[in-house]
């Protein structure tokens, strides 16, 4: 019924099926048609993010200025996956940061709730943990902003 309602209403007036229909299709195809010819490729240089650029910006709203973020990172893992973990965020640490390992069999968890006071947590936007069993599934924990991220 409906069909049929819109075919004796395209039959009675085809200009008006031809303004509705047609003509926005085709401003759309020349729009997209003008916008592929006129296209401009530039060679941009890929931009390299670091953690240079949150200088500063530990606590929201404060004018505390830093001058390294110091991370926190705990292999509870044992092995060399962790090792090249670890030497990967430590290749890819910005300039002003500082990748703390922590000592012993310390857990991240432990770490971050009893040193309440230690001021060295004020001047980090986040911690790295590394957990698991050695020959089975491995657990990457990003600490940030008091909430674990697990990958």
């Amino acid at each position: 019924a409906l069909f049929r309602k819109r075919a004796l209403s395209v039959r009675r007036d085809r200009r008006a099926w031809a303004s509705q229909l047609l003509l926005p299709s085709i401003f759309v195809f020349l729009a997209l048609l003008t916008a592929r010819i006129l296209e401009v490729k530039i060679d941009e240089p890929p931009l390299k993010l670091s953690t240079d650029m949150l200088s500063g910006t530990v606590w929201a709203g404060s004018a505390r200025v830093i001058q390294t973020h110091e991370i926190p990172f705990s292999k509870e893992l044992k092995g060399a996956l962790a090792e090249n973990v670890y030497e990967a965020f430590d290749k890819g640490k910005g300039s002003r940061d500082s990748l703390d390992l922590l000592e012993g069999n310390q857990t991240m968890g432990r770490y971050l709730f009893e040193k309440r006071s230690n001021d060295n947590l004020g001047t980090s936007y986040g911690a790295i943990s590394m957990s698991g069993e050695e020959k089975g599934q491995a657990n990457l924990t990003l600490w940030f902003s008091r909430q674990a991220y697990h990958a």
